[in-house]
Formats: C-alpha cells, structure tokens, sequence
C-alpha cells in the first residue's frame, strides 16, 4: 500500500524486488491504491499488480487494516501477506512462509524496543481508559513490527472488526502497530526469525552492504529488509534500493537515535517500577 509520495519506491524497488525474488506460483499481489498517480499505477500493474483503489480518510497505516479486511471479505484466500510498500525491499524467497504456521499470526518481533509507543506516539486516537488499558498489557512485551505480517485471511478480517472497538479515531502515527500488537498478542502468535522484516532502526544483529545487497554475518543474503524511521532523517540507510548503487550505512544518526532509544528505556524502566510500587 502507498500513495504517490511513496509511489516510485513501490514500483522501482519494492515491487521489482519482489517479482524477481519471491515465487509467486498462486499468489496474488494486491495493492492498496491511496492516490497513486496514473504512471505508477501503470507500471505497478505492468508487473502483474492488482491495484485497489482506497480512501485515506485517516493514518494510512490504520486504512491499510479497514481496506485489507473489506477486500478480503470479497475474496477466498487462505494466507495473507501484508508489507509496507515505501520502505522494505525483498532480497530472496520468503514462498515458505506461507506454509508454516498456517493458524497464527507470523511477524518478527524487534530486538531493541524503540520506545515508540511510549514517546513518539500520540495517544488521541484512543479514549484514555483504552490507552491504558493497552499499554499496561504491552508494556513488558517485545515489540512486534507490523510492517510484515502473515495470517489466515480470516485473522485480519477479524482484526479490523477489534480495532474498531478500542479505536474512536484513525489519525495518529503509529496506532496502528500499537493496536495491532494488542489483537496479535491476543490471538495465537508465532515470532519469524528477524531476517524476515530486518529493522536497522532496532536489530541487534550485524549485518553488512555487500554490492548493495544486505547479508549477515554468515555473508547470507537477508530476505527483507526495512529502513524503518518514519522520515529520511532517521532512517539507518540512505539511498536505501534494491540493485546495485544503492544503500549505504549512515553513522552519526543512528548513534543518535540509540541514544535517544535507550534513554527512552531507562525512563520506561524507572516509571514502571514507581508504578508498580504505587501499586
């Protein structure tokens, strides 16, 4: 899903990335149109996209959710795949994944907690009763990024169906992996290993740009990754692309982003102990 600001990334990069690298033998690619211009919708299904056309009537990543289960309840799937289309490439086959697991939710939970529902995220989309009532549920359990994530179609019909009961708006940055991670933790979940939705902005794990291609410390080929950050300045890597020529490692902004991450840390470690000594 994209509008047009993101549009050239899906089409150059996200979209090539994944027709060339995944197998997409019986699997639909469909893709959530919020203002795409007449080019890139072109050439998105000039790839054998299917493009939806859809309303942002609020934070596109809470219409991703809305749009998704209304489509779905028209189509007869068995497992989805969601992606951010604006920051994530595929660098290898992730077909397996379909096939495993087949009854939970599949994401990959984040090694260094980000603190952004805690710091970065407004809470005005929530009546305050919700919001706490979610965060005292979440607030010692790992992040799980909601940028990739795999499940019975029937799983994101029914997540949309309880987001809609805490959420009284759609607005806000960042509700909806806080929502989304309430609902998932709920229902049955199995963490992916990291290298299926790898977040420079939060890994432990090293990794290295070898021609432009993303690989561990074993020198294997990563098989999505994600430049996390909400906007260039913080994102890990720039010129972030699939193909050679692209990606190369900042330095001094993710010094500061650690940083600032594990002060947030310290901060949410020393209030949820007063809490709990209050309590």
């Amino acid at each position: 899903m994209s509008d047009a600001n993101c549009g050239d990334f899906a089409v150059q990069h996200w979209c090539r990335s994944l027709v060339e690298n995944v197998n997409l033998q019986d699997v639909d690619v469909i893709f959530l149109d919020y203002g795409l211009t007449a080019s890139q919708r072109k050439q998105l299904e000039a790839q054998g996209v299917e493009c939806r056309t859809c309303v942002k009537e609020g934070w596109i990543g809470t219409m991703l959710w809305r749009d998704m289960a209304a489509f779905l309840r028209k189509r007869s799937y068995d497992q989805v795949l969601t992606t951010d289309a604006g920051d994530l490439i595929f660098q290898s086959d992730v077909r397996h994944l379909f096939d495993q697991d087949k009854d939970a939710f599949r994401a990959v939970c984040e090694d260094f907690d980000t603190c952004i529902h805690d710091v970065v995220m407004s809470r005005a989309d929530f009546d305050p009763d919700n919001w706490n009532k979610l965060h005292a549920y979440l607030k010692d359990k790992p992040v799980i990024n909601t940028a990739v994530v795999l499940a019975p179609a029937q799983k994101f019909i029914q997540l949309w169906e309880t987001f809609q009961k805490w959420c009284h708006r759609y607005e806000v940055y960042a509700s909806d992996q806080f929502l989304a991670n309430y609902i998932i933790y709920q229902d049955r979940f199995v963490p992916l290993d990291s290298k299926y939705n790898f977040v420079f902005i939060s890994t432990n794990q090293p990794y290295r740009i070898r021609d432009g291609i993303f690989v561990d410390q074993n020198d294997v080929v990563i098989p999505i990754v994600h430049n996390a950050g909400g906007n260039e300045y913080y994102r890990f890597v720039k010129n972030f692309g699939y193909g050679k020529g692209y990606n190369q490692r900042k330095f001094f902004t993710p010094m500061v982003i650690r940083s600032f991450c594990r002060a947030a840390q310290w901060y949410k470690i020393v209030r949820s102990q007063r809490d709990r000594v209050l309590d």
